[in-house]
């Protein structure tokens, strides 16, 4: 792929606006945690179905990719992406997916179906779940998804075998309100309708793509975001294909800066007409401008001699051969959602080089570069008019965030209340700062300037999220001004209500026995008491952890034994999900 021109001048290591997919632009806005979060709640359930829909170019691809890498361990994950189907072809399709293709392109469909519920049986005594993903469903067949509904009646007496995601575009939802599909429709257990990135959202991801490719200042103005959230309607595919030309633009026009008039024009040429850019075919309207350019360099070629890729001076216009060649780079790497991302807004007007904020030196150093301690208290601090409860409740939104569950109450008891209803609990701890990283779970601190949310650690710097978009501040500075309390959500084992001491019994004790044997720590006994024997494994357990070792297995011995053998459990020291 031919080197982007305008990379050296804005002082970027690669493009920023490239719709390739590429995992390190990734950035989820509000809206798509608030979607994946519905997601995975649906995954949460027994069997149904589990859709989500949206425009062209609003990042369903990126959500599915992201919703797909927090699927548990313990799940097996068959997807389609070619959903013209007949009913026979997917049932075909999905027995390859699940490892076991047809050698007879003759065998029935209900042979097809047998063999399936075979498979699903197989994974189920493995102890595996198995999940369909359909991209592009919008094109299933009223007849295919009959088939689909079908297949979800698999099951054993304990639940059903295949769970299927539904990924499409708005038509969709529209066509699963069709009264011949009510059936399918009923057995929806989540849904989520992905909607275009707000005004602040759009701002935070062209930041964001812009540090990711390495720049050191921002050279979009406010009134240019403003542009680009209006011509692109928040549609993040849109804003990229018109940010990446209008970099393009400044470049040619060698400004430092870009202003609204330059982000208005890239628009018009990406869209290939004077008028609003949405919607339009990307490689159609390259293709145009490519042959434009063509055009431009016969004329003047015939007219003012050969044609040259170097600027002549401040303020040149001609730049047609750069464009040509960008413009036919560009075409051949579009073919993906775009990555999202969050970021401040930049000021307004047009900027000098020196007036605009910078970011940080490389990328390794800009993802954990640490606020002065000096500034920690800015970093924190709420104005007098913000109430002690909605810094609370963001503080524990943005923990709630990393267990992908949808928070739908303000006060404190009751997010808890809503936590167990998902299998979560909350533990409040008075604790040391080491104690706490080696929990390795966000929690939500108690600070003199109110609740933050601890969300990642990395050598002396602490992600904190909560007042504001989630920043890295000094850990020293941090620990000076927390009170010591801090609280957790953390996975409740199977059948547990309280702390399990010698003399319990039932199915938690089970999983325990099963747990501290997978840690290395096996007892003798029956499965579902607590003996002597087990007791003794306990405290073997909690002695390897640095724990009390009273025999009693309790919240934290749960919390450490379910870091060494638990699945999707989020993680402040590892960047992100086991």
């Amino acid at each position: 792929m031919a080197e982007h021109p305008y990379l050296k001048a804005f002082g970027l290591a690669r493009p920023p606006f490239s719709i390739a997919p590429d995992p390190h632009f990734l950035y989820l806005s509000d809206r798509h945690r608030e979607a994946l979060a519905h997601l995975v709640w649906g995954l949460r359930t027994n069997g149904g179905f589990v859709v989500l829909t949206g425009e062209v170019g609003t990042g369903k691809t990126t959500l599915s990719r992201s919703l797909l890498q927090r699927i548990p361990k313990d799940m097996d994950i068959a997807f389609v992406i070619n959903p013209r189907l007949s009913a026979r072809e997917l049932l075909a399709t999905l027995c390859e997916e699940l490892g076991d293709p047809p050698v007879n392109d003759r065998i029935s469909a209900r042979r097809l179906v047998d063999r399936i519920n075979q498979l699903l049986m197989d994974a189920h005594a493995r102890g595996r779940r198995t999940v369909l993903v359909i991209d592009e469903a919008q094109n299933l067949t009223a007849d295919v998804l009959e088939q689909i509904r079908l297949l979800t009646n698999l099951e054993t007496s304990e639940r059903k075998l295949l769970q299927v995601i539904l990924i499409g575009q708005p038509e969709l939802d529209t066509m699963l309100r069709r009264n011949d599909l009510r059936q399918l429709a009923q057995r929806i257990t989540a849904r989520y309708h992905l909607r275009p990135m707000s005004r602040a959202d759009l701002d935070r991801c062209i930041r964001h793509r812009l540090e990711v490719a390495g720049a050191r200042r921002n050279p979009f103005t406010s009134r240019s975001l403003a542009a680009l959230h209006r011509l692109s309607r928040g549609i993040p595919r849109v804003a990229n294909l018109i940010a990446d030309r209008a970099l393009l633009g400044a470049y040619a026009q060698e400004k430092d800066s870009i202003g609204a008039a330059i982000v208005k024009q890239a628009a018009r040429e990406v869209a290939g007409r004077d008028q609003q850019p949405y919607p339009w075919t990307p490689v159609a309207a390259a293709a145009g401008l490519l042959i434009a350019a063509v055009a431009v360099a016969l004329w003047w070629s015939m007219h003012a001699g050969p044609l040259t890729p170097t600027l002549a001076g401040p303020g040149t216009q001609d730049v047609t051969g750069r464009v040509a060649d960008e413009i036919t780079a560009q075409a051949a790497a579009r073919s993906d959602e775009p990555a999202l991302s969050e970021s401040p807004d930049t000021a307004a007007g047009t900027p000098t080089v020196a007036a605009v904020p910078e970011f940080g030196a490389d990328s390794s150093e800009r993802s954990t570069a640490a606020v002065p301690e000096a500034e920690l208290e800015a970093t924190i601090a709420l104005s007098l008019a913000t109430d002690s409860e909605g810094l609370e409740r963001r503080a524990f939104q943005a923990v709630v965030d990393r267990w992908f569950v949808p928070l739908q109450v303000t006060d404190r008891s009751a997010i808890c209340d809503q936590m167990a209803t998902v299998g979560l609990g909350c533990l409040t701890l008075d604790t040391t700062w080491e104690s706490l990283v080696a929990l390795d779970l966000p929690a939500v601190l108690r600070t003199e300037d109110g609740p933050v949310a601890l969300l990642s650690v990395a050598g002396g710097r602490t992600e904190i999220g909560g007042a504001g978009s989630p920043r890295w501040v000094a850990s020293r500075g941090l620990q000076q001004q927390w009170r010591g309390d801090a609280t957790v959500l953390w996975q409740l084992p199977p059948g547990y209500r309280l702390p399990l001491a010698r003399g319990s019994r039932g199915e938690a004790v089970r999983w325990l026995r099963r747990q501290l044997s997978t840690a290395g720590h096996p007892a003798s006994g029956r499965a579902d008491e607590f003996d002597a024997a087990l007791e003794s494994a306990v405290r073997r357990f909690q002695d390897s952890v640095g724990i009390e070792d009273d025999g009693i297995a309790g919240p934290l011995t749960w919390i450490h034994l379910q870091r060494l053998t638990g699945t999707g459990i989020p993680s402040i020291t590892a960047g992100g999900q086991d």
